[in-house]
């Protein structure tokens, strides 16, 4: 759900961008994996009310942010803004799943 949130947003804020690309990337970086979403669209202009419910100027229900860093974060996660020069982009850092060793019976 977080990740098909971040995807939707990205082709809306690249609606009006004459180049319109969505880089979806992922690895490993200090103990985590990150997924990383980056887009050409608008960026954001003013980030520090970002993760908050219900806001102004979205163009859905303004929950979608909020929502998703909450389900990152039951995950022992996070979900973060990564301010760009030109679009924008969203990180998501998980824990690694252990892989547990199959016991032949």
């Amino acid at each position: 759900q977080v990740f098909l949130n971040r995807a939707q947003n990205s082709l809306r804020a690249m609606r009006e961008a004459s180049e319109r690309v969505l880089t979806v990337q992922a690895g490993v970086e200090a103990e985590r994996v990150v997924i990383r979403f980056r887009d050409t669209g608008r960026g954001i202009p003013d980030p520090k009310n970002l993760f908050q419910p219900f806001q102004r100027g979205a163009e859905v229900t303004g929950m979608g942010l909020y929502v998703s860093r909450a389900i990152v974060r039951d995950f022992l996660g996070d979900l973060t803004h990564e301010p760009q020069a030109r679009g924008c982009c969203f990180a998501v850092g998980l824990a690694p799943a252990t892989v547990l060793e199959e016991v032949q019976v």
